[in-house]
Protein backbone atom coordinates (compact mmCIF):
# COMPACT_ATOMS: atom_id res chain seq x y z
CA UNK A 1 0.00 0.00 0.00
CA UNK A 2 1.52 3.69 -1.04
CA UNK A 3 2.02 5.52 1.52
CA UNK A 4 0.24 9.08 1.56
CA UNK A 5 1.47 10.79 4.79
CA UNK A 6 2.26 14.27 4.51
CA UNK A 7 4.84 16.10 6.76
CA UNK A 8 7.07 19.18 7.24
CA UNK A 9 10.65 19.25 7.10
CA UNK A 10 13.25 21.75 9.07
CA UNK A 11 15.74 23.38 7.18
CA UNK A 12 18.38 24.49 8.96
CA UNK A 13 21.73 26.12 7.73
CA UNK A 14 25.39 23.78 8.81
CA UNK A 15 26.20 24.43 12.60
CA UNK A 16 22.90 25.97 13.09
CA UNK A 17 22.67 27.96 16.19
CA UNK A 18 19.87 27.17 19.25
CA UNK A 19 17.96 29.86 18.05
CA UNK A 20 18.52 29.14 14.25
CA UNK A 21 17.01 25.28 15.47
CA UNK A 22 14.18 26.86 17.36
CA UNK A 23 12.93 28.83 14.44
CA UNK A 24 14.11 26.76 11.36
CA UNK A 25 13.03 27.06 7.94
CA UNK A 26 10.03 24.99 7.24
CA UNK A 27 9.50 23.22 4.17
CA UNK A 28 5.54 22.31 4.28
CA UNK A 29 3.66 18.43 2.89
CA UNK A 30 6.00 17.08 1.54
CA UNK A 31 5.40 13.51 0.99
CA UNK A 32 7.31 10.53 1.00
CA UNK A 33 7.47 10.18 -2.81
CA UNK A 34 8.56 13.94 -3.37
CA UNK A 35 12.27 13.75 -4.88
CA UNK A 36 14.62 15.57 -3.39
CA UNK A 37 14.62 17.96 -6.98
CA UNK A 38 11.16 19.31 -6.19
CA UNK A 39 12.63 19.86 -2.34
CA UNK A 40 15.53 21.48 -3.37
CA UNK A 41 13.57 24.12 -5.52
CA UNK A 42 10.71 24.62 -2.72
CA UNK A 43 13.11 25.59 -0.58
CA UNK A 44 14.96 28.01 -3.11
CA UNK A 45 11.48 29.60 -3.57
CA UNK A 46 10.88 30.43 -0.28
CA UNK A 47 14.15 31.75 0.18
CA UNK A 48 13.10 33.87 -3.03
CA UNK A 49 15.82 32.10 -5.24
CA UNK A 50 14.37 30.29 -7.10
CA UNK A 51 16.30 29.89 -10.09
CA UNK A 52 19.66 29.17 -7.99
CA UNK A 53 18.44 25.47 -6.87
CA UNK A 54 20.84 23.72 -8.43
CA UNK A 55 23.44 25.37 -6.24
CA UNK A 56 21.97 23.57 -2.79
CA UNK A 57 23.37 20.74 -1.33
CA UNK A 58 21.43 18.92 1.00
CA UNK A 59 22.21 16.66 3.37
CA UNK A 60 20.80 14.59 5.90
CA UNK A 61 22.15 12.30 8.94
CA UNK A 62 25.47 12.88 6.83
CA UNK A 63 24.18 11.78 3.87
CA UNK A 64 23.94 13.90 0.66
CA UNK A 65 20.31 13.88 -0.96
CA UNK A 66 20.64 12.79 -4.57
CA UNK A 67 18.17 14.57 -6.63
CA UNK A 68 16.01 11.73 -8.32
CA UNK A 69 15.68 10.10 -5.27
CA UNK A 70 12.88 10.21 -2.84
CA UNK A 71 12.70 11.54 0.70
CA UNK A 72 11.45 8.05 1.45
CA UNK A 73 14.32 6.17 0.15
CA UNK A 74 15.95 8.09 3.28
CA UNK A 75 13.24 7.67 5.74
CA UNK A 76 13.09 11.29 6.38
CA UNK A 77 10.00 11.94 9.08
CA UNK A 78 8.17 15.18 9.46
CA UNK A 79 10.06 17.54 11.41
CA UNK A 80 13.52 15.71 10.76
CA UNK A 81 16.07 18.48 10.46
CA UNK A 82 18.02 18.62 6.84
CA UNK A 83 20.70 20.46 6.61
CA UNK A 84 21.66 23.09 3.61
CA UNK A 85 24.51 24.54 1.80
CA UNK A 86 24.84 26.53 -0.57
CA UNK A 87 26.76 29.77 -1.47
CA UNK A 88 24.15 31.88 -3.30
CA UNK A 89 20.93 30.67 -0.67
CA UNK A 90 21.29 31.53 2.82
CA UNK A 91 18.23 29.90 5.04
CA UNK A 92 18.65 31.84 7.57
CA UNK A 93 17.02 35.38 6.23
CA UNK A 94 13.92 33.70 6.46
CA UNK A 95 14.53 33.48 10.55
CA UNK A 96 13.33 37.61 9.53
CA UNK A 97 10.50 37.43 7.84
CA UNK A 98 10.13 41.01 8.57
CA UNK A 99 12.70 43.85 7.52
CA UNK A 100 13.96 46.33 9.96
CA UNK A 101 16.71 49.55 9.61
CA UNK A 102 19.63 48.03 8.95
CA UNK A 103 21.64 48.33 13.03
CA UNK A 104 24.37 50.28 13.16
CA UNK A 105 27.99 48.45 12.38
CA UNK A 106 28.61 46.42 15.84
CA UNK A 107 32.43 46.48 16.67
CA UNK A 108 33.57 42.79 17.11
CA UNK A 109 34.60 42.39 20.46
CA UNK A 110 36.46 39.69 22.16
CA UNK A 111 33.68 38.26 23.97
CA UNK A 112 31.50 37.92 20.62
CA UNK A 113 34.68 36.11 18.92
CA UNK A 114 34.38 33.88 22.80
CA UNK A 115 30.70 33.45 21.71
CA UNK A 116 30.88 32.60 18.04
CA UNK A 117 34.12 29.80 19.04
CA UNK A 118 31.76 28.31 21.48
CA UNK A 119 28.83 27.56 18.72
CA UNK A 120 31.03 25.45 16.89
CA UNK A 121 31.92 23.30 19.82
CA UNK A 122 30.55 20.58 22.31
CA UNK A 123 31.45 21.05 25.39
CA UNK A 124 31.45 17.47 26.01
CA UNK A 125 30.67 14.63 23.39
CA UNK A 126 30.00 11.51 24.48
CA UNK A 127 30.50 7.84 23.21
CA UNK A 128 29.35 4.26 23.78
CA UNK A 129 31.16 1.20 23.81
CA UNK A 130 31.40 -1.62 26.44
CA UNK A 131 31.87 2.03 28.75
CA UNK A 132 30.53 5.33 28.20
CA UNK A 133 33.40 8.13 27.52
CA UNK A 134 33.54 11.88 26.66
CA UNK A 135 35.52 14.10 25.13
CA UNK A 136 35.69 17.78 26.23
CA UNK A 137 35.51 21.16 24.00
CA UNK A 138 35.02 19.00 20.69
CA UNK A 139 35.60 21.33 17.34
CA UNK A 140 32.54 20.75 15.43
CA UNK A 141 34.45 21.63 12.16
CA UNK A 142 36.94 18.57 11.87
CA UNK A 143 36.31 15.66 10.11
CA UNK A 144 34.89 11.78 11.51
CA UNK A 145 38.29 10.73 10.64
CA UNK A 146 39.86 13.89 12.87
CA UNK A 147 37.35 12.55 15.86
CA UNK A 148 38.53 8.96 15.56
CA UNK A 149 42.12 10.45 15.84
CA UNK A 150 41.50 12.51 18.46
CA UNK A 151 39.33 9.81 20.07
CA UNK A 152 42.47 7.24 19.98
CA UNK A 153 45.66 10.27 21.60
CA UNK A 154 43.08 10.26 24.56
CA UNK A 155 42.24 6.86 24.81
CA UNK A 156 45.02 4.40 23.71
CA UNK A 157 42.74 1.96 24.18
CA UNK A 158 41.35 2.41 20.77
CA UNK A 159 44.58 2.03 19.16
CA UNK A 160 44.50 -1.40 18.00
CA UNK A 161 40.77 -1.39 17.14
CA UNK A 162 38.85 -0.55 13.88
CA UNK A 163 35.28 1.29 14.29
CA UNK A 164 32.85 2.86 12.63
CA UNK A 165 31.31 6.07 14.61
CA UNK A 166 27.29 5.76 14.65
CA UNK A 167 25.00 8.02 15.27
CA UNK A 168 21.14 7.97 14.64
CA UNK A 169 21.68 4.61 13.31
CA UNK A 170 23.83 6.04 10.81
CA UNK A 171 27.40 5.33 9.72
CA UNK A 172 29.52 8.98 10.38
CA UNK A 173 31.32 8.93 7.09
CA UNK A 174 35.32 9.74 7.63
CA UNK A 175 35.46 12.51 5.35
CA UNK A 176 32.54 14.44 6.37
CA UNK A 177 32.53 17.30 9.11
CA UNK A 178 30.82 17.26 12.65
CA UNK A 179 28.86 19.98 11.67
CA UNK A 180 27.00 17.88 9.05
CA UNK A 181 25.53 15.89 11.92
CA UNK A 182 22.78 16.51 14.58
CA UNK A 183 25.01 16.95 17.17
CA UNK A 184 23.86 18.25 20.34
CA UNK A 185 25.06 19.89 23.49
CA UNK A 186 23.94 17.41 26.47
CA UNK A 187 22.15 19.54 29.27
CA UNK A 188 21.40 16.59 31.67
CA UNK A 189 22.88 13.33 32.59
CA UNK A 190 19.97 12.26 31.36
CA UNK A 191 20.42 12.76 28.16
CA UNK A 192 23.68 11.79 27.28
CA UNK A 193 22.77 7.92 26.62
CA UNK A 194 20.20 9.23 23.33
CA UNK A 195 22.69 11.31 22.41
CA UNK A 196 26.09 9.81 22.44
CA UNK A 197 28.01 8.22 19.14
CA UNK A 198 28.08 4.28 19.25
CA UNK A 199 31.87 2.61 18.38
CA UNK A 200 31.28 -0.08 16.83
CA UNK A 201 33.72 -2.36 15.74
CA UNK A 202 34.63 -3.01 12.01
CA UNK A 203 34.59 -6.51 12.53
CA UNK A 204 30.36 -6.81 12.59
CA UNK A 205 30.15 -5.17 9.54
CA UNK A 206 27.72 -2.42 10.23
CA UNK A 207 25.56 -1.14 7.28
Amino acid sequence: MEDDSHYDLHILPPNATPKEKAEPLVIENMAPNTNVGFLKRSIAKKASQGSAWHDLKLYFLGDELIDSNTLGQYMVKDKDEVIAVSSTIDVRRQLKPEMKEPSPVKKITSEDSEIETKSRHLENLFFKNTRTISMQQVDLGITVRELREKLVEKHSAFGDMKFYFIFGNKQLKDDQQLLMYPLSEVSSPYQYYDMAIDIVPRALQYS
